[in-house]
């Protein structure tokens, strides 16, 4: 049962060994987002650790496991990895487009390198792939922008009604105060003598 096990991953490390992609070492999409390659790549190093594997083709899908991930956890390598697999998977379809090479007719080089610069620009498609993902982002960001200022400005409405109804107040008492004031001032006063 054990060696149709080690068979089993020998088989699948050098299934691997064919020129597969970080992508496809961790199981994932191109399309994957940070968290899905890291949650993929804490999978599978439970499964591949030497510490609980100890068979030869483990250690080595570890190893591709740790690579595939050290390239598309960092942004900017992520970034020249996808540049690469984008020039491989064009020129592989350029290749299967030249059945007959008698009949293929090279372009016209201006026409050829402005066409490539359009294909290639990386950035570009980089912010085209995740256009969706910075979409929400910034939405969000600016729905809690907003929920801050409308925020602040309910405090500062319910500290000025705070202000007005005290000085509203004070000028009640003040009133209040006064006119008892001259009220008691203009009583008439009587000055009974007490009988003896």
């Amino acid at each position: 049962r054990l060696k149709l096990k080690q068979l089993f991953l020998h088989l699948k490390v050098s299934l691997s060994t064919k020129k597969k992609t970080h992508y496809e070492i961790l199981g994932i999409s191109p399309g994957a987002t940070y968290s899905e390659i890291k949650t993929a790549y804490y999978d599978l190093t439970l499964k591949y650790h030497p510490d609980k594997n100890k068979s030869d083709s483990a250690k080595a899908m570890f190893q591709e496991i740790s690579n595939s991930y050290d390239v598309l956890s960092k942004y900017e390598s992520r970034k020249n990895y996808d540049r690469m697999l984008k020039i491989e998977q064009d020129v592989k379809y350029e290749r299967s487009q030249v059945k007959d090479v008698k009949k293929y007719k090279p372009r016209d080089p201006i026409e050829y390198a402005t066409s490539r610069l359009e294909i290639y620009n990386f950035d570009e498609w980089m912010r085209h792939h995740y256009k969706e993902s910075f979409r929400r982002h910034k939405k969000a960001q600016d729905k809690m922008s907003d929920l801050k200022k409308e925020s602040m400005e309910t405090n500062r409405g319910g500290l000025k009604a705070a202000i007005y109804t005290f000085i509203i107040s004070m000028l009640i008492a003040a009133i209040g105060y006064s006119y008892r004031t001259v009220a008691e001032s203009e009583k008439p006063t009587l000055n009974v003598k007490p009988e003896k």
